[in-house]
């Protein structure tokens, strides 16, 4: 009877090893692809002489008033250099542009923008997975004494890959041990 019990319990550890054995021929390398926007402050910056910008037709006033006038203010004016200034507010960022005029013409341009690019990364990860635990079979010899009977034996255990560890003790004394251990934490 012990034999057949033990026989029984040999081919379910059996079964059970080559069942984890197939397992970890499935682990196969997991790909993760990612897409990660990046932003970068870029800072532009131009300057334009008055020859080079396009500029539209010029209207010129007809009417002729006469008024007292000051010639040296109105020379004044004319050799003066003005600076105009205008800020856009942009999305991405701000952009400034200065206008230089003098003798009624365009002296010069600048133009000054600070501006966040956008930059799309695409991070591709390979990551293979930890291979599974696996199973382990053990067997030892042990001896037993119960009232001044000192008797001897053999077992195996079953240490699974992640349910638990199953254990077969055989005894000349005829005792026979079947035990299962799960783990608690």
């Amino acid at each position: 009877m012990y034999k057949n019990i033990f026989i029984v319990v040999l081919l379910f550890i059996i079964f059970l090893m080559v069942k984890s054995a197939i397992s970890l021929k499935d682990t196969q390398p997991v790909i993760i692809e990612k897409v990660d926007t990046l932003r970068q402050n870029t800072t532009i910056y131009k300057w334009k002489k008055g020859k080079d910008i396009v500029h539209d037709t010029t209207i010129y006033d007809t009417t002729i008033s006469f008024v007292n006038v000051d010639t040296n203010a109105i020379l004044k004016d004319f050799f003066a250099k003005n600076v105009f200034k205008d800020t856009l507010s942009l999305p991405e960022g701000i952009v400034a542009i200065n206008d230089t005029i003098s003798q009624n013409k365009i002296y010069g341009r600048s133009f000054n923008a600070s501006l966040t690019q956008k930059t799309i990364v695409k991070v591709r990860e390979i990551r293979t997975p930890p291979p599974p635990p696996k199973a382990s079979l053990y067997w030892g010899i042990m001896g037993t004494k119960q009232e001044n009977n000192f008797g001897y034996g053999g077992g195996l255990i079953y240490k699974s890959a992640n349910k638990g560890i199953i254990q077969l003790n055989i005894t000349n004394n005829k005792q026979f041990q079947l035990g299962y251990y799960s783990k608690i934490f």
